[in-house]
């Protein structure tokens, strides 16, 4: 009869970590907008089930897309939830005259005053302006972001995203984020990632 117990908590248990998962795909974009002359694409994925990894994009008012590559510490529903508030306060920030360092100042507002476990939250927080290719950007603990240009010999080249960094968001009560700007050429591609990728292992075990 124990056993029936343990068993019928368990499948309990998993239901609500299935549904949790399912909250946390719904707020993926279903697809990123339209860039003339480029395009904007993303996957997410968990180890397991629910999971702290986060990727979302939003237009603003002028034509400028917001975007935040992020992740939750820990692992399973606890991260799962940081990564909602973080969601939820990126989507909620006024547009007006929105930059990164007003994003990454307001999302660490909010952990730091509502989560009280100690956990934190790693971002790259950027907005890109489509008719020039400008990405602004900041970084709070998160790993840099990769630029793959083209060298003098044509040959691809991957400089990282590194000029700027400062702690993870939901730690200190107060931080000023300096912000970083580039260009990105119609040749270039840019990309941003969790540790995820760092830790990822191969069918062997290796890293």
């Amino acid at each position: 009869r124990a056993k029936v117990q343990v068993r019928a908590v368990n499948c309990a248990m998993q239901r609500e970590v299935g549904r949790i998962e399912v909250v946390q795909r719904s707020c993926k974009p279903g697809s990123g907008p339209a860039i003339p002359g480029g395009c904007l694409a993303g996957r997410f994925g968990t180890s397991g089930g629910a999971g702290g990894d986060l990727w979302t994009v939003r237009r603003l008012e002028d034509d400028r897309i917001a975007i935040l590559v992020a992740d939750a510490s820990g692992h399973g529903p606890a991260a799962a939830v940081m990564a909602a508030m973080t969601h939820a306060v990126f989507h909620s920030a006024d547009c007006v005259d929105l930059d990164p360092g007003c994003m990454g100042r307001r999302i660490n507002e909010y952990l730091t005053r509502w989560q009280t476990t100690g956990d934190f939250v790693t971002a790259i927080l950027a907005i890109l302006d489509p008719a020039t290719g400008t990405f602004r950007y900041i970084r709070a603990g998160h790993p840099p972001a990769l630029l793959r240009t083209t060298g003098d010999r044509d040959e691809p080249r991957i400089q990282g995203l590194d000029r700027v960094g400062g702690p993870p968001l939901g730690i200190l009560e107060t931080l000023e984020f300096e912000a970083a700007e580039i260009v990105i050429e119609p040749d270039e591609t840019l990309v941003l990632f969790s540790d995820g990728i760092l830790e990822a292992r191969a069918p062997d075990g290796s890293m």
